[in-house]
């Protein structure tokens, strides 16, 4: 069974809420709460469309946080204005039929989920934003990791009916719903942890108007259950506890849509701050809890050789070359956690060029010499499959489209497809027209399926490439030749389009939209960072597997059953739903930063005006 490995047995809770300082509470301000039923929407009016409607969230947010053209305004609005009813209906029902939603269909499931809303960030945030869903066991750690990287995070929950068996209750998972996660709280406290949530249900009945902006909170705790009456098979989730109150159908967390910033992970020359890694963004949102950029020192003693970013875009596989107990050079792997950098080592390899890449499943690919070895790392790395090949890799890299290994191997001109599992591969010569390697970097394009881009280091020119139809040999389609002579060290896959890494720096590369051959991009968002060691790019990613989520059981359907939402208080700056000095401080900073959401008066300009506005409301109280 495929499962989303996740990186909580090495990344201590404790110590991720240590380094955070007192930050055990994370969250975010200004997110609307925009009902999934309403008036005009088809297919049921909205009754299946929390998913489209939590998603749309999230673009009223960024659009007040310095990005409008994500909701088609011309600066930040009041959200809550039923002028803006009809307007945001209209989104939904975009966001809705970008990921399919029926109500034959009971609403929509993961992959589409996550198809439709990355269409519709590369169409109307200008591929500036990433998401990536998941599917699993999530613990409050990983969704405050998540958050605390930036990440507008998303939850789903299943709900689980019980069955009775001979021995023990079971639980079958019989549609679901998905709320948007306004923030965290008590992270520190397991016991006292708390999800503050925006749900899409919790509405007036009136399906013309928006309902007041409210705010759900449910207590959280982790359990393990059969999922079947034979109890052969279980599952661990999270669970709402103060969802379905008084039901026999519980409430499981069982899915997480994140989305992010663009970013990269990079290390600078070695010649200057040779033990650090770098993360840039290609936009930074107001509130956000991370700087744009953000560095980390190594507990290597040598630099970075190369990273892979885990699917869920919070952590990260480095590896440095470092002595070991014995006093002999190795390559060791590092996981490496985005929120606070804590590090741990966790496979050592020989010297020399070790390829690595990640799966949409969260395991790891190593490549040591000839050996290609994939690793499962959600608990101490397990080698879950291995194949020896012919000759060294320079590169590899996952194709999430085919889930195939796409492995290039410069001595013998070969590129290799292999599947999931190693167990076979499709070995083809490199055609004709691409110069012979001496070194080489591969990816699938991110743009078609069956195609493939490679660069050969020391040359300014990149390849596409493509399989001949009904053979699996390849074809030379197009070539670029990148103007300075900038020569090509690296390249990695994008929303959409494709960073290289060039001695220069990074550039990006999109579709020329009249030819659509590559070309450079009219938008170049990390250029200004200069030449680097290395590089790894986030895109959007899921674990969605249909043969295990597929089906009725996975539909999405409105929650009827959820807690009391709690008004909105403009006063409570800082959203946590408690009124205090924080609210003034968290205020106070926003408006220094000339933050949008510091306009409080909603006058368009933020200035003494809005002070005097907030602390009135603040002491009038709520």
């Amino acid at each position: 069974m495929r499962s989303f490995c996740l990186l909580a047995s090495f990344l201590a809770p404790l110590t991720l809420a240590a380094a955070a300082g007192a930050q055990c509470s994370l969250y975010r301000n200004g997110v609307p709460d925009f009902d999934q039923v309403r008036d005009g929407l088809p297919q049921g009016g909205g009754s299946v469309h929390c998913v489209p409607t939590s998603a749309t969230n999230w673009m009223g947010y960024i659009a007040n946080s310095g990005f409008p053209f994500v909701m088609g305004v011309a600066g930040p609005v009041n959200w809550q204005d039923q002028a803006r009813h009809t307007p945001v209906s209209t989104r939904v029902e975009v966001m809705g039929n970008l990921m399919d939603v029926t109500l034959s269909g009971g609403g929509t499931n993961g992959q589409k989920g996550l198809d439709g809303l990355r269409t519709y960030l590369f169409a109307f945030g200008l591929g500036k934003f990433t998401a990536s869903h998941t599917y699993g066991t999530i613990l409050p750690f990983h969704i405050y990791t998540q958050v605390a990287t930036n990440g507008l995070v998303n939850v789903c929950f299943g709900y689980h009916q019980e069955f009775n068996a001979p021995s023990a209750p079971y639980y079958v998972r019989n549609g679901g719903h998905c709320v948007t996660l306004r923030g965290i709280q008590d992270f520190c406290n397991p016991a006292s942890t708390r999800l503050h949530l925006r749900d899409p249900a919790t509405a007036d009945g009136d399906d013309l108007v928006q309902s007041p902006f409210s705010t759900n909170i449910t207590r959280v705790q982790m359990e393990t259950f059969f999922t079947n009456a034979a109890r052969t098979e279980s599952a661990t989730r999270m669970r709402m506890l103060d969802y379905g109150v008084g039901s026999t159908t519980r409430r499981y967390i069982s899915e997480m849509f994140v989305i992010r910033s663009n970013f990269t992970l990079w290390g600078p020359p070695t010649t200057t701050n040779p033990n650090t890694i770098s993360i840039s963004k290609a936009v930074a949102l107001a509130h956000d809890l991370q700087p744009q950029q953000v560095s980390f020192n190594l507990d290597a003693a040598s630099p970075a050789l190369s990273a892979a970013l885990h699917p869920d875009g919070g952590s990260a596989a480095i590896v440095c070359e470092v002595i070991n107990n014995v006093g002999a050079r190795v390559n060791r792997v590092y996981l490496v956690n985005l929120a606070d950098g804590t590090q741990d080592p966790i496979l050592d390899f020989p010297v020399g060029r070790l390829p690595i890449a990640f799966n949409r499943f969260g395991d790891l690919f190593v490549c040591d010499g000839t050996n290609l070895r994939r690793y499962d790392v959600s608990g101490r790395p397990v080698r879950v499959a291995s194949r020896t090949l012919a000759a060294a890799p320079s590169s590899i890299a996952f194709d999430d489209t085919l889930d195939e290994v796409v492995v290039l191997t410069p001595t013998n001109r070969r590129l290799i497809r292999l599947p999931y599992d190693l167990a076979s591969a499709i070995d083809e010569p490199l055609p004709t027209g691409v110069p012979a390697l001496g070194d080489g970097s591969v990816i699938p394009d991110p743009s078609s399926s069956g195609k493939f881009i490679i660069a050969i280091a020391g040359s300014p020119t990149i390849h596409q490439l493509s399989i001949i139809p009904g053979s699996p040999r390849l074809q030379l389609d197009n070539s670029l030749l990148l103007p300075a002579v900038q020569e090509v060290k690296s390249l990695q896959i994008g929303d959409g389009f494709i960073q290289a890494l060039t001695d220069l720096g990074p550039r990006t590369l999109d579709r020329d939209p009249a030819s659509a051959r590559l070309r450079l991009a009219p938008d170049q968002p990390f250029s200004n960072l200069g030449p680097m060691r290395f590089m790894t790019m986030s895109y959007s990613r899921t674990n969605f597997d249909p043969l295990l989520h597929e089906g009725p059981a996975w539909d999405h359907i409105p929650e009827r059953e959820q807690p009391a939402g709690i008004p909105d208080c403009s006063a409570d700056f800082n959203g946590d739903t408690a009124l205090t000095a924080l609210d003034i401080f968290e205020f106070l900073n926003a408006w220094f930063d000339v933050q949008p959401v510091a306009d409080f008066n909603a006058s368009g300009t933020i200035d003494a005006a809005d002070i005097f506005a907030f602390l009135n409301a603040w002491f009038v109280g709520c």
